[in-house]
């Protein structure tokens, strides 16, 4: 684990609620942060590996939501990637779906 990584581990938990005691255990190993959003919404944050992370970055988009904030966001295949590497059932119905859209 990269030495800043634990730093944005512990900071992240603090500021968002772990979907579980062990998020950070389990992030850790799985390289995804499960937490939930102050709205109840589902945050699934992956720490990725970095070497692939800067080529998925690179293929990035840049999306505008309404009220002008802007975010990055990695292509169709990068995230069905990053959804197969994750394997909980959820995430293969969610690859699934991307498939269908695209």
């Amino acid at each position: 684990m990269i030495a800043n990584e634990e730093s944005f581990l512990k900071r992240t938990v603090k500021r968002f609620q772990p979907r579980f005691p062990d998020a950070v255990d389990f992030a850790r190993k799985s390289r995804v942060l499960l937490l939930t959003a102050t709205n109840g919404r589902p945050i699934d944050i992956s720490l990725g590996i970095p070497d692939y992370e800067l080529e998925a970055m690179a293929q990035d988009a840049i999306v505008t939501w309404p009220g002008g904030k802007a975010v990055r966001l990695i292509s169709s295949e990068d995230l069905i990637i990053h959804k197969c590497v994750a394997g909980r059932p959820h995430d293969l119905e969610d690859v699934e779906r991307i498939l269908v859209r695209q």
